[in-house]
């Protein structure tokens, strides 16, 4: 909202519109091998199976959400994750695996790590960085994992770009929660696709 204020001293309160338009996306989301229902957060909406949202939304589904960067969609400018796997090693160790979409072009500029991190201030992740050393230029989308990470709580899968940084879409997971507590092993995977412009 911008405010105006005009001569007379009266104030006008005048409504500026981010400049992007809605658009509808077509959205799958699979976890443990099934597809799930999901819900979109404000201000984004869910229509039917589609979803309309602006720049950014969250969606979220049983034991998790996934928080999407649109406006990158095809662009792939920030490292995306796509997927995420995990399997239990013990009651909190477990390996992930985070499935990666970058543009890499080379050295200059590539996705260069993904992690594992806390979502909530009752959650703990210790060893969830895994750094990645080189492009994959000719390897779109790719999967790495990391091992060792001991996790408790909800985390988050988020990559990372040498350029940018952070900003990707990322995928949350309640580790101790349906369908992931007690199960040795879990994933989500989705699909987003975009539509004609709403």
């Amino acid at each position: 909202m911008t405010y105006f204020k005009i001569l007379t001293g009266l104030t006008v309160l005048l409504l500026v519109g981010s400049g992007v338009a809605q658009q509808r996306y077509g959205l799958e989301i699979e976890v443990n091998g099934d597809e799930v229902a999901w819900q979109a957060e404000e201000p984004a909406t869910k229509q039917g199976r589609w979803l309309v949202a602006e720049e950014r939304a969250v969606v979220t589904f049983v034991g998790g959400r996934l928080e999407l960067t649109l406006t990158d969609l095809g662009r792939y400018d920030l490292a995306h994750v796509l997927a995420t796997e995990f399997e239990r090693q013990n009651d909190d160790r477990y390996t992930f695996r985070a499935t990666v979409r970058h543009h890499d072009t080379g050295w200059d500029e590539y996705a260069d790590a993904f992690r594992i991190v806390a979502a909530t201030p009752d959650s703990r992740v210790d060893n969830g960085l895994r750094e990645l050393l080189h492009p994959h230029v000719d390897e779109q989308p790719f999967t790495r994992s990391q091992t060792g990470v001991s996790a408790h709580g909800t985390v988050r899968v988020e990559a990372r770009d040498l350029v940018d940084g952070y900003g990707g879409s990322a995928i949350v997971i309640d580790l101790d929660a349906p369908p992931f507590a007690g199960r040795e092993t879990g994933a989500v995977r989705y699909t987003v696709t975009p539509t004609a412009p709403e």
